[in-house]
């Protein structure tokens, strides 16, 4: 009997390949979840994966390598649904490279190859985990708050994707009847200590992505590495100001984690960038036009306030710590704290 032929296209291929390697890590088949951890050890030549990966071109030994050491079914509605048209596959596979996609239709989803690549392997393991993040430390309460969190998330198995989430509140700074406003914000992560912990699944990786705010919009820009990423929150008129948050996607998640493993969280401010105003006693707001002692004047308006936190131009307005903890020893905590 002759064999069907494998589709070229597969849908969000870099996407399915992450889960497969974590999932092949989780039962140990893995040592870790580098690419070229997971071509040894199908046999395949690392640069024939990753051209295969970045080509989206699939040959029948490369899949049959893959799936045995997956041990999943390559003609599985979930790696590639035979029942979706090719050719709109096609299309909007190079939306998806450009970073904007409409909504797809087709049962090939990351989501489902989890899901199925997980029933196969039925993975489980006793210890469940969760993020603890401790209160934010701020610099003013009423000049912002943020918080990177896992509260929305059920806990799960060690070994998992533990998703974080961002909500981050900014209001103007006012000091010596000026009030002054940020247009860029940095919000970023940082280790604590060494660790084998990667972030995955980084929103606004393709391109630049609209905030959901109750104030001023805004738009938040990938940038850092896996390790370490961080977000640039630019406002796209004026200041920023308003509740901003990732609606209920994660801003990213962590793998390769062990518990006590920690992160840093800051949100910093560009402070050399942004309108400053004056008000009056009657709160009329006005602008200032700035000369070239616009440094100078900054400078001095947040030398109180903002004493001993500014590196090249960027003030730290907050931070908290992120830890993995056993999800029975979690506590969390509010969002209030003093630098």
């Amino acid at each position: 009997m002759q064999r069907e032929k494998i589709h070229k296209m597969v849908w969000d291929v870099e996407g399915k390949i992450d889960v497969l390697k974590l999932v092949l890590k989780e039962a140990n088949v893995l040592t870790n979840t580098k690419q070229i951890t997971l071509a040894n050890k199908c046999d395949i030549k690392p640069s024939t994966l990753s051209t295969a990966i970045r080509q989206n071109e699939w040959s029948e030994n490369i899949m049959d390598k893959l799936s045995k050491i997956g041990n999943f079914d390559v003609f599985h509605s979930s790696w590639i649904d035979r029942d979706f048209d090719d050719t709109k596959r096609q299309n909007l596979l190079g939306e998806l490279n450009n970073g904007s996609v409409s909504e797809y239709a087709g049962q090939d989803t990351v989501e489902n190859f989890e899901i199925y690549i997980r029933e196969i392997w039925e993975e489980t393991n006793d210890i469940e985990v969760r993020i603890n993040a401790e209160s934010p430390k701020l610099v003013e309460h009423i000049l912002t708050s943020f918080a990177f969190e896992g509260s929305s998330q059920q806990s799960c198995s060690d070994g998992y994707p533990l998703s974080l989430h961002l909500s981050l509140e900014i209001e103007n700074f006012q000091s010596n009847g000026y009030l002054y406003g940020f247009n860029t914000l940095k919000l970023a992560l940082k280790e604590i200590k060494k660790s084998k912990i990667i972030t995955i699944r980084r929103f606004a990786k393709s391109k630049p992505e609209t905030l959901n705010p109750t104030g001023k919009p805004a738009t938040i820009t990938l940038q850092g590495t896996r390790k370490e990423p961080n977000w640039l929150v630019q406002a796209q008129k004026e200041t920023l100001a308003g509740y901003y948050c990732v609606s209920d996607i994660p801003i990213c998640s962590l793998i390769d984690y062990k518990m006590g493993d920690r992160y840093l969280a800051t949100v910093q401010a560009d402070v050399l960038n942004g309108h400053l105003m004056v008000v009056d006693s009657e709160l009329n707001i006005s602008p200032v036009h700035l000369s070239n002692n616009k440094t100078t004047m900054i400078e001095a308006l947040f030398a109180d306030s903002l004493a001993n936190t500014q590196v090249n131009g960027w003030v730290t307005l907050g931070k908290h710590d992120i830890e993995i903890v056993e999800a029975n020893k979690l506590e969390l905590h509010g969002f209030n704290g003093a630098f």
